[in-house]
């Protein structure tokens, strides 16, 4: 049965490979080999499918070799593009924190002059009080002095009458004469240039008053001019760090509350003011001082933050990015290479 069906097949393959011979020659002998036509064509369809295999496996081997330099040039200039940003954001941190510093610098400046000019308002409301209270103590002795003045011109009205009827003599002459006269005549000279001194006081008292208020306002001017200038300083400096971390895709809110919690605070300058008011409401320039504060508060925080955050590469030699899934198969090219 086997023998027919190989005659079978060798009969149909016989117009393309037709049966052959090779003969081995001996010294003394000579044979041959008959090499059938299916015998052809297994070593045919070996030899095809050998030199098949050698040609897929040398375009792997050559695609594979190219796409692995293709893939590494791809991550160098990922790894440039990346450390190139790395080294943008760096500088950008390190110029948001030198802007930070000068600002606390010029924050603490700020809170000196206001000092010294608080200082000098309590003076100068104090001088104000004594002032008033000057004012009050020279009224009552310039009222003192007219009440006595009145006195005196009723005491005199009195006596010029009693020498007008002629009934004062006797006691004039027992009296020593003009005497008595005198001695109003001089009290009323004093009391009138007591007068004229306490209106002068007052009015003097008065034009102090007056400029004391308008230093006061002068000082307010001042003091809103800072806090204006430190209100439009703060903002410079914390909305470029506020961009710079949205930028980055980390939450502004939830990083300052982490610092928050992990700080415990420096105090100084950054504890917000506490007047003692007795219970009326804080004062405006209070409000605004607290909340520069508050700002200035959050700016620390964003500078401990940008110190903190990764904005840096921390590997400065060449390195290459793999994974820990080890090896995989490329779904393109066949080849086998890590995972990147």
């Amino acid at each position: 049965m086997r023998t027919r069906l190989g005659q079978k097949i060798n009969a149909k393959l016989e117009h393309m490979f037709p049966e052959r011979r090779v003969f081995l020659k001996s010294d003394t002998d000579t044979r041959f080999i008959r090499v059938r036509p299916m015998m052809q064509l297994v070593a045919f369809t070996g030899s095809a499918m050998l030199i098949a295999w050698a040609i897929v496996a040398t375009a792997i081997i050559l695609m594979d070799s190219i796409g692995s330099g293709n893939f590494r040039e791809q991550a160098k200039r990922d790894q440039r593009t990346y450390q190139s940003r790395l080294n943008e954001i760096s500088s950008q941190r390190d110029s948001r924190a030198v802007e930070a510093v000068a600002a606390q610098n010029r924050f603490n400046a700020a809170l000196a002059q206001i000092s010294v000019m608080q200082s000098e308002l309590l003076n100068s409301e104090t001088h104000r009080r004594e002032l008033e209270t000057g004012i009050e103590v020279i009224q009552l002795t310039l009222r003192g002095t007219m009440k006595d003045r009145e006195l005196a011109r009723g005491q005199v009205a009195e006596l010029q009458s009693q020498v007008n009827s002629g009934e004062a003599g006797t006691s004039l002459a027992s009296a020593g004469g003009s005497a008595p006269m005198d001695f109003v005549a001089e009290a009323l000279a004093k009391t009138a240039a007591e007068r004229d001194q306490v209106v002068r006081d007052a009015q003097d008292a008065l034009l102090r008053a007056d400029e004391m208020a308008q230093q006061i306002a002068i000082m307010k001017d001042q003091n809103d001019q800072i806090f204006r200038q430190l209100e439009e300083a703060m903002t410079v400096s914390v909305a470029p760090l506020d961009k710079m971390f949205r930028a980055a895709g980390m939450p502004t809110e939830r990083i300052i509350e982490q610092v928050r919690r992990g700080y415990s605070g420096q105090g100084g300058p950054l504890t917000p003011l506490s007047f003692s008011t007795r219970g009326e409401e804080a004062s405006a320039d209070a409000l605004r001082a607290n909340k520069l504060l508050n700002q200035m508060d959050r700016l620390n925080l964003y500078r401990i933050a940008a110190q903190k955050a990764p904005f840096a590469n921390p590997v400065k030699a060449a390195f290459r990015f793999t994974s820990k899934f080890g090896p995989r198969r490329d779904p393109k090219t066949g080849g086998r290479r890590m995972h990147k």
